[in-house]
């Protein structure tokens, strides 16, 4: 019972105590708010960061898938103005989802893209819309699918390449069976080179993003089955001008996935290239910027020449570290630029016509030449308004 005197309760030692009681109660609700606030704001920003992740590997791999397909295009089209070719087809095995979502593949023909046509690539969750430009004189026809089997091919009748889906998957392997068990082998050695030229498209993504400075390492894995996949010695690629005292230049190795037969695909200086039965295609085009009179060039020098691995249903995982990134050259108006690349003979004809196009593409001319012993290939006499040139290492290691 309470202390009582006549000004009221006395403030003594019990009373104080019972006062105290309310105290813990109070903190430990404080305390409960304060945490759920905590919790609550760590959920929004790991939510709104998740989703961007999930934007950012959107827009890569779309932007991947499309230039696959704006390469199996422009193969089409070059193999379409080909003097002799009556048949023009070809095929490649797309992914249903990119990161768990359904999307679409838009042949677009209009002014609002980087070219015309050019390729809308599309998802819905998240909402990602990337566009890639399309090389080609042939006329190709407006169309949408989705992911799956496609294929690129040539209508006679209305003179344009279409890209149709494979709808009929039954059909298809029934086709496969008639062929008879050479035709099933046939088409299974062809997969698992699209698979590889798949991996490599990654590859080269990877090496862009570490180039860019996005990433410090990372790895890709490729299958070999009957493969293999090996890198050579170095190659020099280098741009020189009127008043640089040196030459920007780098020695990267190559990457090079040989299949059964007479099938290549090389990483090479940025780009992928394909080659069968010695004839070059360029599926993927390096990160350089040749614009407007402007030049920016970042040399990818990957290094760790001289590994093999091969081996049936081996799997290989190409481990990527970037080591050093330095600025070769950053200047104004360069007269005289004279670019100078060795690679293989196959590849130099692709190489040559890949530099005249990038020239052409500043406002400029140039012819370049090849020396087809050593398969160097030679692009000089033209001007630049601006010309930056860079080098970014990475060392590779297969495993």
């Amino acid at each position: 019972m309470a202390d009582v005197t006549p000004d009221g309760p006395r403030q003594g030692p019990a009373a104080a105590g019972r006062d105290r009681g309310v105290s813990p109660v109070f903190a430990y609700v404080l305390t409960l708010g304060i945490a759920s606030l905590l919790v609550s704001g760590l959920v929004i920003a790991a939510g709104g960061y998740v989703e961007t992740q999930r934007e950012a590997t959107s827009r890569s791999e779309l932007r991947v898938l499309g230039q696959q397909v704006s390469a199996d295009i422009a193969a089409a089209d070059r193999l379409n103005r080909t003097e002799g070719a009556t048949e023009v087809s070809i095929s490649r095995t797309l992914p249903e989802r990119v990161v768990g979502s359904q999307y679409s593949l838009s042949v677009r023909k209009d002014s609002n893209g980087p070219t015309n046509p050019y390729l809308e690539l599309t998802t819905v969750r998240p909402n990602v819309t990337v566009e890639v430009g399309v090389a080609t004189e042939t006329e190709v026809s407006a169309t949408t699918i989705g992911g799956g089997g496609m294929v690129v091919e040539y209508d006679g009748s209305n003179d344009e390449l279409v890209v149709l889906v494979f709808s009929l998957i039954l059909g298809t392997i029934t086709i496969v069976y008639i062929g008879g068990l050479s035709g099933l082998d046939d088409a299974r050695n062809a997969e698992r080179v699209n698979n590889a030229e798949r991996a490599f498209d990654v590859m080269a993504n990877n090496f862009q993003q570490m180039g860019r400075g996005d990433a410090p390492n990372r790895a890709t894995e490729i299958k070999l089955a009957d493969a293999q996949l090996t890198t050579s010695g170095t190659r020099q690629v280098s741009i020189n001008s009127s008043g640089m005292s040196t030459a920007a230049a780098a020695s990267p190795v190559t990457i090079r996935y040989d299949a059964p037969g007479d099938t290549r695909i090389v990483y090479e200086n940025g780009a992928v290239i394909r080659v069968d039965d010695g004839e070059a295609i360029m599926r993927r085009e390096p990160d350089f910027l040749f614009s407007d009179g402007k030049a920016v060039v970042r040399f990818i020098e990957l290094r760790g020449s001289n590994q093999g691995v091969g081996g049936t249903a081996s799997t290989v995982l190409v481990r990527a570290e970037r080591t050093q990134s330095q600025v070769l050259e950053n200047r104004g108006s360069s007269s005289n630029v004279t670019i100078k690349m060795q690679t293989h003979p196959d590849r130099a004809g692709v190489w040559k016509d890949y530099w005249e196009e990038q020239v052409e593409a500043t406002g400029g001319t140039v012819t370049c030449t090849i020396d087809a012993d050593i398969g160097k290939v030679t692009c000089s006499g033209f001007d630049l308004e601006e010309l930056t040139v860079a080098r970014v290492r990475v060392r590779v290691t297969l495993t």
